[in-house]
């Protein structure tokens, strides 16, 4: 029998506890020999940075320490106890995985153990390259010190990055490692750029790059304190704040990644908390297209919607597969030429989530949802990350292979919806006017509570791919920052059939859209909807924004920016009216709970997917237009065929969803 390729790529994220160095092989052959598809990569997470600062070599053996054998040396996990593995272990791993045809990444925090907590977990206490450098850690809007700071300078004056670079590269030679995973802290700023880092460090290269004074002294408002100096910069200069952020961000990757090409080493990066491109910029200065031109081409998506849900962190309103949903879209077509990778967390031994056996149907609802979304005709994500992939047992691999295998297959031909427009000029536009607190439903936002509210928008596409990518409906969210020449555009090539949505949506608006906005755009009093149809208007109503509703410094990701927001009505109303007049599939009720997409594949089969996002069993009624024969039951763990029903040429599908899984199936229209 001939084994087909996979049609996507497959990454491990795991730590040391995941193997056995008591093992001739450290237990990399019995952990293979679990799955059907052998991964590709394997990131190996060594959780704090101390052995890379303290590196000098390999010319000795010593333990490693405990702290890098597990995530916070957590004390087990399903298998066995954890080990203190020494250096040479550590490199024999790795030849061991290269044997078998596996690269190996490192991968690491940017998290430090006071010393007390490292005695009350009960692992020795050493001395540690950051008891020297405590001038590299973060200091908070409250002058409270934190996690380790990549962009800080030693205490000698130089650059921590050029430093850590140079460490970097002599540890991944030193140990063969193949590549970088470049994980929370270093892909990506842990702290909120409203919350940290005010030191006179960071102060100081902000007023150098920006020539920007914000450290003087005149009495009673003197801006000598941590407190005084963050509340002036945020209030009065925040934009550049951000912007220096981000340029900085990307000087610390454009310099890892040229050590990483010139050493013929690959890499991947972690997004920014699940954030899309405009929340990761706001929040925490963190631009995708800087660190693309830095050299990061590849990206590991975190969009953890099971677990965040599981963990009662939803503060939102709005469904996490729903955010993630929107956000893996924008950021394709932000990023169009990166390679990008769902980072599946499946379970953590240490944060104690576990997806794949408290939540399972939830679990491949996430998989089926995301390997699903569509930049054009090609899929968003190539492939995943599993994480963490440690203790997981021979069956439970047979089962993750097989829901890849089956959630990435197929070639898309066509589409049964509109797509959603992408413009790099209607993005800027929009940051631009973004002013902090007293701004109104960003793009992403908008997009993802439509998703909640049963619009089938599973699609994006890049303006400047129209009209090469194909005739079919259009949807444009806040089209006021979209010029006259690119709404013009997207009429000609939507055939006159676009929905306007949000800010500058319709005439009432005082016209759909276009021109330049001012770099201030006042928030509007409304939101407008207008759908054309053959380029006749055919429906416009509007709403009234609701005040915010958050604090003017949310410091996490698990809570929305401070925005005006948009009444649910108006939504669901914007929903019914999207799917009746473009789409090809709607749930004629209760839409909010049941997630509907698909596509026509080469052989002409539509590929049908249904989610349950209720915790009980549904039967929902799908209308799909056009008649429709079954084929064949992918997913949903269910034996009988659905019940197809024929009149006036559409057809009404009905079958039992479970709860908060995923149904798939394929489907032959008739001529």
């Amino acid at each position: 029998m001939i084994i087909q390729p996979p049609s996507f790529f497959k990454y491990l994220w795991i730590e040391l506890i995941g193997f056995d160095n008591r093992q001739g092989d450290y237990g990399v052959g019995e952990l293979l020999s679990r799955m059907e598809i052998k991964p590709e990569v394997i990131s190996i997470l060594i959780w704090n940075t101390d052995l890379i600062h303290s590196h000098h070599g390999l010319d000795e053996d010593a333990p490693i320490g405990l702290k890098h054998c597990a995530y916070q040396a957590r004390p087990r996990n399903e298998e066995h106890d954890i080990q203190n593995w020494t250096r040479f272990q550590l490199r024999g791993l790795i030849a061991e995985l290269h044997r078998h045809g596996v690269k190996v990444y490192v991968s690491f925090f940017d998290q430090l153990w006071s010393k007390e907590y490292q005695r009350q977990k009960g692992v020795p206490d050493t001395d540690e390259w950051i008891d020297h450098h405590q001038e590299v850690r973060y200091v908070d809007c409250k002058g409270q010190k934190t996690s380790l700071c990549i962009w800080k300078r030693l205490a000698d004056g130089s650059l921590y990055e050029d430093f850590f670079v140079r460490q970097l590269e002599a540890f991944i030679r030193d140990y063969g490692f193949d590549g970088l995973h470049g994980a929370d802290g270093y892909g990506h700023p842990r702290e909120n750029i409203a919350h940290a880092d005010f030191s006179d460090d960071m102060v100081g290269q902000f007023e150098e790059a920006t020539g920007i004074h914000c450290r003087f002294d005149d009495g009673p408002s003197s801006l000598l304190s941590i407190l005084a100096r963050a509340e002036w910069i945020l209030n009065n200069v925040r934009e550049q704040w951000t912007a220096f952020h981000a340029r900085r961000h990307a000087q610390f990757w454009r310099k890892t990644i040229a050590m990483l090409e010139r050493n013929g080493w690959g890499h991947a990066v972690n997004t920014c908390w699940t954030r899309d491109p405009l929340e990761a910029y706001i929040r925490y200065g963190v631009d995708y297209r800087l660190m693309e031109d830095a050299g990061v081409h590849t990206w590991i998506c975190e969009a953890n919607a099971a677990a965040v849900e599981l963990e009662g962190w939803n503060h939102t309103g709005t469904p996490k597969l729903d955010d993630y949903r929107s956000m893996l879209l924008r950021l394709k077509a932000f990023l169009p030429n990166s390679t990008m990778l769902l980072l599946h967390c499946v379970k953590d031994g240490l944060e104690q989530y576990n997806v794949l056996h408290h939540a399972p149907m939830f679990m491949e609802t996430e998989v089926y949802a995301y390997a699903n979304l569509l930049y054009g005709t090609q899929r968003v994500l190539e492939g995943v990350t599993v994480c963490l992939a440690d203790g997981i047992r021979k069956a439970e691999w047979e089962m993750f292979d097989n829901l890849y295998r089956n959630a990435f297959d197929g070639d898309v031909a066509s589409l049964p919806f509109p797509r959603v427009v992408w413009s790099d000029e209607a993005h800027r536009r929009e940051l631009e006017s973004y002013r902090y607190g007293q701004a109104y439903l960003n793009s992403h936002l908008l997009l993802a509570k439509l998703l909640a509210h049963g619009a089938v928008l599973p699609t994006i596409v890049r303006i400047d791919d129209l009209p090469e990518a194909g005739a079919g409906p259009l949807v444009v969210l806040h089209p006021g920052f979209f010029s006259e020449e690119e709404l013009t555009t997207i009429q000609k090539a939507s055939g006159g059939n676009v929905a306007y949505i949000g800010y500058g949506g319709s005439s009432i608006a005082g016209g759909s859209g276009g021109g330049s906005p001012p770099s201030v755009v006042p928030p509007p009093k409304f939101y407008c909807f207008s759908l054309m149809k053959d380029g006749i208007e055919q429906e416009t109503f509007q709403c009234d924004l609701l005040p915010c509703e958050w604090p003017d410094k949310p410091y996490t990701w698990l809570c929305d920016l401070p925005e005006q927001g948009c009444p649910s009505d108006f939504l669901a109303q914007a929903a019914r009216s999207l799917n009746t007049a473009f789409s090809a599939m709607r749930v004629e009720e209760h839409p909010e709970t049941v997630c509907l997409w698909g596509y026509t594949s080469d052989d002409g089969l539509l590929h049908l997917f249904m989610a349950n996002m209720k915790p009980t069993y549904q039967w929902p009624s799908v209308v799909l237009k056009g008649t429709y024969e079954f084929n064949e039951m992918l997913s949903g763990g269910f034996v009988l065929p659905p019940i197809l029903i024929h009149e006036d040429g559409v057809t009404r599908l009905g079958t039992k969803l479970p709860p908060m899984g995923t149904v798939s199936m394929l489907l032959s229209k008739k001529q």
